[in-house]
């Protein structure tokens, strides 16, 4: 089954190369590292939790100074397994960039709830859900965006 032509193309802005053998069947498993990130981040809002976000940004840290995501490697080590797909691929710059952006944000976030400062807490965090919503249906990445318009990335 092929990719539909938006999904490939928001694939494409985080650098992934859709034309690789089986991409189609972990595609699916590429929306479950924002899908843990965003039901923490709710977590993390419901009990105004300075610790939960900072623990989401060194969630999403790891996504930065590794090749996969700690839901990546999850799914990597255990899931695709039970699913009897194939691994995923290292995460591209692009999408490193996007955990960045995330793990900065939640730090933001758990500052925010730390100092007292609630009202831009919850600002910052519903903010940074409205942006995972995207990411988990359509593989829409502003962040990854962000990263193609200013410095570009074409996988070889």
């Amino acid at each position: 089954m092929a990719l539909a032509a938006g999904i490939k193309r928001n694939l494409e802005v985080q650098g992934f190369r859709c034309d690789a053998l089986q991409f189609e069947l972990v595609e699916p498993w590429l929306r479950f590292n924002p899908a843990i990130c965003f039901l923490v981040a709710v977590l993390g809002l419901s009990f105004a939790s300075p610790s939960i976000f900072f623990w989401l940004a060194a969630f999403a840290a790891f996504g930065v100074i590794s090749p996969h995501s700690l839901g990546d490697l999850i799914y990597n080590r255990a899931i695709r397994f039970l699913t009897k797909t194939p691994p995923l691929p290292p995460n591209p710059p692009p999408r490193r960039f996007a955990c960045f952006i995330g793990s900065t944000w939640s730090i933001a976030v758990a500052l925010a709830f730390l100092f007292g400062y609630s009202f831009l807490a919850y600002a910052l965090g519903i903010v940074f859900l409205l942006v995972v919503i995207p990411m988990i249906f359509w593989h829409y990445c502003i962040a990854s965006l962000i990263y193609q318009k200013f410095i570009g990335y074409h996988p070889a």
